[in-house]
């Protein structure tokens, strides 16, 4: 079978490519990560005086800016970077300015977050539950660009599909395979990361810089003031559909479930798990490729240790913070269950939460499963590329395996110790 990330550096044309944008690269005005370069071409794009706009940015601006601008960066993957981050300053402009303006905001009712390691199922657990008539998921362009003009025309919405399907367009062409590994499309269901854009607090960009300064910070940030916001752009989007609950998706809230908790005092959570050797290579794979992307070359074995202290951190912090959680509040579902009965699995998550799973929702799971899946892909990864083994990686986790009843493969379970029983009933989901 055939690895699904094979090249951990630029191919020749678009090493090429990156060369010739050199001097663009270069200018202020393309290639500037500085925070003063970042903040003039956001403010740029606003009416008012500078000095007036530039304190809603924040003021975590600069400090945030600082750290997303470490490392070297190629050409090409500078001017991409710089558009991302002026799009979050843009982005936190935007809310501050529709907060300030006293406009209309929705209603978030008793949300569900799918939380868990990536490569973990929680995309699926997300799609079942979002099949629910009163229930939705967010898309990629709704996220992307969540505040809409007041008044929107045919062209504003055109303009949101558009920018959606550029940001697409830039993944498939420079990292195709992420189609492979995560699927997405501009109006596919995606992980709610993007709504803490505004808040230059996405823990994945961490991966991109070849030290995890920034995630460390990160995590040592008190992060309810990203969580409000975050809050407050779902509130805006509930304005299109104010009969529906969230079922909100992301790997990230792992880290900062305290934080979740205190934002959404009504929020229902389901906690993925999975083998960590299955789901530790895949995403080291993952993230290569937007660290290629930006950086022109990927060291894999940094990548593979990054991953795994990080998913360490996060699960060290999940536990700590599910201890105060109330009872019915959260609910755990393991990989194997998740594909051996799908829809039975999420009706015992429900029951879990205190929910019920209406006919009409159960059909249209089932319905669901019987079409096309898009990310129904045969990716093939190899623990040794980036300096791990199963063994090692299963060894790092032991607790959290034995905790949850996670066990490898039967074809691998010979090659490491039985796993001791549970130490907690209440762990027994």
């Amino acid at each position: 079978m055939q690895l699904t990330v094979r090249r951990f550096s630029y191919t020749l044309p678009v090493r090429l490519l990156s060369d010739a944008l050199g001097p663009l690269s270069r200018s202020d005005r393309w290639g500037g990560l500085e925070p003063d370069s970042i903040a003039r071409a956001a403010l740029a794009q606003f009416k008012g005086h500078p000095d007036d706009l530039r304190p809603l940015l924040g003021e975590e601006f600069d400090e945030a800016m600082t750290y997303l601008g470490e490392g070297e960066f190629t050409p090409l993957g500078r001017i991409h970077w710089k558009a991302i981050l002026v799009s979050a300053a843009v982005g936190r402009l935007k809310l501050e300015q529709y907060l300030r303006a006293g406009r209309e905001l929705g209603v978030v009712k008793d949300p569900i977050f799918v939380v868990g390691l990536p490569r973990t199922g929680t995309s699926l657990v997300q799609r079942l539950i979002a099949t629910d008539p009163a229930r939705r998921g967010l898309r990629t362009n709704e996220m992307l660009t969540p505040i809409a003009p007041q008044q929107p025309s045919l062209l504003d919405r055109s303009k949101r599909y558009g920018y959606a399907l550029l940001s697409y367009l830039i993944y498939k062409i420079f990292t195709p395979e992420l189609i492979r590994i995560h699927h997405t499309s501009p109006t596919s269901l995606e992980e709610c990361w993007m709504l803490f854009m505004p808040s230059y607090a996405v823990m994945n960009a961490d991966y991109i810089f070849p030290t995890p300064t920034f995630g460390n910070w990160l995590e040592e940030r008190d992060m309810t003031g990203p969580y409000e916001r975050y809050r407050r752009l779902l509130e805006i989007l509930a304005l299109g559909s104010k009969d529906r609950s969230y079922v909100l998706k992301s790997p990230e809230h792992l880290w900062f479930l305290d934080s979740l908790r205190r934002v959404f005092p009504s929020a229902r959570v389901i906690w993925t798990h999975r083998d960590p050797a299955a789901a530790v290579a895949s995403y080291a794979a993952q993230m290569s490729l937007p660290n290629r992307q930006h950086r022109g070359v990927t060291d894999p074995k940094q990548m593979g240790e990054r991953v795994l202290s990080r998913f360490e951190s996060g699960i060290a912090r999940a536990e700590k913070a599910i201890a105060d959680f109330p009872k019915g509040t959260l609910a755990h579902v393991r990989y194997e269950d998740l594909t051996e009965d799908p829809v039975g699995t999420i009706e015992r998550a429900f029951r879990e939460l205190g929910l019920n799973v209406t006919a009409e929702h159960k059909s249209a799971m089932q319905e669901f499963l019987a079409g096309p899946q898009v990310d129904r892909h045969q990716n093939h990864y190899v623990p040794e590329t980036f300096g791990l083994t199963d063994v090692a990686i299963r060894e790092r986790f032991s607790g959290y395996m034995s905790r949850f009843r996670l066990e490898p493969p039967r074809s691998q379970i010979l090659s490491v110790p039985a796993l001791p029983p549970l130490l907690a009933s209440s762990t027994r989901r």
